[in-house]
């Protein structure tokens, strides 16, 4: 129950979030540099190989999906041998009406893990034992992974920064953003590293990662998150035990929240009020 809901959850944050989280972002230009403006855009990495563990497996292969077709990126999934849920993955994105080259599925043990990677994704997304990482993050390493003009220069191997000059900005803008590299200096010459809210970084073989900036501040960060429970002797009405009431109940809780209705936070907030009463009545008669 909990995998479905927090499953749920992600799509909907998605959908809300996603747009403004990825659209274009202004930053201050140095007055150095006065008269031109400082933008970062947020653009797909292409191919992201999401390999998910045996723990929660359902939760921890449709989040990094979902997230990432949310980026525009496509996915290879190989989940863990121990719990490949066979077919579902698959089931659920072709009833959601999602391309099947969008997202791909590879069962099978570390070895199918190894060939998957020596296929080069852009991005490795990977959760599990401190042995599996670091043997993935070796074989990643010897890959260095995390049409006319635009084809030539993205089919470079490096991808630090270009440059693009033309006098119609439209057209130069349309250039830049095919082009697959860390940053652009329209009609300009390595003004990206000159201006300091803008991190620095390539793509491909030109190095992985960010500095400078906000992003560069975060990049030297480690990102804690912390959740804090006024109420933790109460047991959550997701916990153990399990029974068919409590199962019937939390479905209609989750269907109320998802459902596109005006009155849907009311009659959620309702179902839930009666689940963790009845949740707490079924802990005190174990």
């Amino acid at each position: 129950m909990s995998e479905i809901f927090g499953d749920l959850d992600a799509i909907s944050w998605c959908e809300k979030n996603a747009a403004d989280a990825l659209s274009d972002e202004k930053v201050p230009t140095p007055i150095a540099l006065m008269g031109k403006k400082s933008r970062i855009w947020y653009e797909p990495r292409d191919v992201l190989l999401v390999i998910s563990p045996l723990n929660y497996p359902f939760f921890q292969a449709i989040v990094p999906i979902v997230q990432a077709l949310s980026a525009g990126n496509a996915v290879v999934l190989k989940p863990s041998e121990w719990t490949p849920l066979a077919g579902l993955v698959e089931s659920l994105l072709e009833s959601a009406a999602i391309a099947p080259n969008w997202v791909q599925v590879v069962y099978g043990d570390a070895e199918v893990g190894r060939q998957v990677i020596d296929q080069r994704p852009d991005q490795i997304m990977f959760t599990g034992s401190i042995r599996t990482g670091r043997a993935i993050l070796t074989r990643a390493a010897e890959h260095l992974i995390p049409v006319e003009v635009i084809q030539r220069a993205n089919d470079s191997v490096y991808g630090l920064t270009a440059s693009v000059w033309s006098a119609d900005a439209d057209r130069a803008e349309r250039v830049a953003r095919a082009l697959r590299v860390g940053g652009v200096s329209i009609n300009n010459v390595m003004a990206t590293e000159a201006t300091q809210a803008l991190p620095f970084g390539g793509v491909g073989q030109s190095g992985m990662g960010r500095y400078k900036g906000v992003h560069g501040l975060r990049a030297f960060s480690n990102l804690k998150s912390v959740i804090v429970d006024k109420d933790g002797d109460k047991l959550e009405a997701n916990w153990y035990p399990y029974t068919a009431k409590k199962y019937r109940m939390f479905t209609a809780m989750m269907r109320a929240l998802f459902t596109d209705s005006p009155v849907k936070l009311a009659k959620f907030g309702v179902l839930g009020t009666r689940l963790e009463s009845y949740a707490q009545k079924a802990t005190r008669r174990r």
